[in-house]
């Protein structure tokens, strides 16, 4: 059974609902492989040319980066979206950015430089759908699991 050894969960808000995951240390965007998957349902991740996330659209996300010590377990079902792929990280160091902002933006920091990880990103939408006498979208809430260990190349 493989272990969770570290955690990062990192709050971004972003006009476009765009969120950049980026080499830590240069800020390089990173290009992840995409498996052969249906495009319509992977609407929310990008992975060609950069790696990024895409939220419904203006609102609160956050992103929780993992390390994990192999495969994790399957995400619980109340994650409504997953993907699977691979990413190489030059500085070993991700960071989640707004797509048009700068500044300070804390690192997750995966151990090893110029490895490729597995990765597997889950997604999920907390929307306000308790109180129907008020609007479905005042409470919207985007939240990203990233979940990475050393890619096997066997």
């Amino acid at each position: 059974m493989a272990d969770c050894l570290a955690s990062l969960v990192y709050e971004v808000n972003d006009l476009y609902g765009n969120i950049d995951i980026v080499d830590g240390d240069s800020g390089d965007p990173l290009a992840a492989s995409l498996p052969t998957e249906t495009r319509d349902e992977h609407w929310w991740i990008e992975t060609d040319e950069a790696f990024f996330l895409l939220a419904n659209r203006e609102c609160c996300a956050y992103v929780r980066f993992e390390l994990w010590s192999g495969p994790p377990p399957a995400a619980d079902p109340s994650w409504q979206r997953s993907w699977s792929g691979r990413v190489r990280v030059p500085s070993g160091r991700l960071q989640a950015r707004e797509n048009f902002m700068s500044g300070d933006h804390e690192t997750f920091d995966l151990g090893c430089a110029d490895v490729e990880w597995s990765v597997h990103v889950h997604a999920k939408t907390l929307e306000n759908h308790f109180d129907p006498d008020f609007p479905p979208d005042i409470f919207r809430v985007e939240l990203f699991k990233l979940r990475f260990w050393r890619f096997d190349h066997r």
